[in-house]
């Protein structure tokens, strides 16, 4: 079965209106998404989205691209997703992490936060 773009992110948002899963776990449960894969696809996909410069084609193409660099596929992905609603606290802070690594992006270099350090 053939899943569009806007059912990846009608996945990725789901789990989080639902009441969304701390980092260092896995994301999914079974999925065997880890928490740092999970973040970074969602971030880098978000950019993929944004990307003014790139017609359908090539964001497309640098979708496929990315998830398969980073080993996955959008049912793993979307799986991943989903199993997040099993674990509120979690999610939130997966969700939090996406969402801040999103801002640093975007802030002016004099505004960004420093990056936190890594979890164990």
């Amino acid at each position: 079965m053939k899943h569009g773009w806007w059912t990846l992110a009608a996945a990725l948002v789901l789990p989080v209106a639902v009441g969304c899963s701390v980092l260092g776990r896995g994301v999914g449960g079974g999925s065997g998404v880890s928490d740092s894969t999970f973040v970074s696809t969602i971030v880098a996909l978000r950019r993929i989205g944004a990307d003014s410069s790139l017609d359908s084609m090539a964001r497309d193409s640098a979708r496929r691209t990315l998830l398969r660099d980073n080993g996955l596929t959008v049912e793993r992905l979307e799986e991943a997703a989903r199993s997040m609603a099993a674990d509120p606290e979690h999610a939130l802070a997966v969700w939090r992490e996406i969402d801040e690594r999103i801002d640093r992006e975007h802030a002016p270099p004099s505004m960004r936060a420093p990056k936190a350090p890594a979890r164990k």
